[in-house]
């Protein structure tokens, strides 16, 4: 899908399209799944974790600022990521009995954005590797 396709259907679906909506939750699904498969749950079912990542991804879709220079792919892959994170952490925590405060906003540290970035490079440069030149367009 392209960049601006999306930024039409999230516009559309933060003016309360829910067929927008609905069509970026589909677009996205496997994508939050498969940031949720790389991680394993201690005491929790795999779905738990896709559905945090789902929940990033809706988070994403109300929040999208395009002007910050972000593609909303790339701003996706954080929001889902940090909402499986911040459930990884609340769970440890209660395995481990300790109960740290939570925020609705729990940022990750400076050095863990560093590090999504430099994943996502890494993957970007892996699949353009791969594509033909119209693939790349």
């Amino acid at each position: 899908m392209s960049s601006e396709r999306e930024l039409i259907l999230v516009q559309q679906a933060r003016s309360g399209d829910t067929a927008a909506e609905e069509t970026l939750v589909r677009q996205y699904t496997r994508f939050a799944e498969n940031c949720a498969r790389a991680f394993y749950l201690q005491g929790g079912d795999s779905d738990d974790l896709t559905q945090e990542g789902m929940l990033g991804l809706m988070s994403a879709i109300r929040s999208y600022e395009p002007h910050r220079g972000a593609s909303f792919k790339t701003f996706a892959l954080l929001c889902i990521r940090r909402r499986i994170y911040s459930a990884l952490r609340k769970y440890s925590n209660r395995a481990e009995g300790t109960d740290e405060p939570e925020t609705a906003n729990d940022i990750p540290a400076p050095e863990d954005e560093y590090i999504t970035r430099e994943h996502n490079r890494e993957l970007l440069d892996g699949l353009a590797s791969n594509m033909s030149g119209l693939e790349k367009q």
